[in-house]
């Protein structure tokens, strides 16, 4: 995964690189997974650094992403 510079790209995302508060704590990572031309992109914003990570993704990543998010919904204690 790659590190951009807050300000690159910043329009196109729609992150404004500023920690948000939310409700219930601190926004500490927001993720936008992106597709354009049968490609996917995966966008995670570090909202306490103000860093942005992008990366590639692969469609068979993409058809998992409902198994991750089930193995992190059963990590939670």
């Amino acid at each position: 995964m790659s590190a951009e510079s807050q300000d690159e790209g910043a329009e196109e995302a729609g992150e404004s690189g500023e920690v948000e508060e939310a409700e219930d704590g601190t926004l500490v990572y927001t993720a936008q997974l992106r597709c354009k031309d049968g490609r996917y992109v995966l966008t995670v914003m570090d909202g306490v650094r103000g860093i942005r990570h992008v990366a590639p993704v692969s469609k068979k990543a993409v058809d998992k992403l409902p198994v991750y998010l089930d193995m992190l919904k059963g990590t939670r204690s």
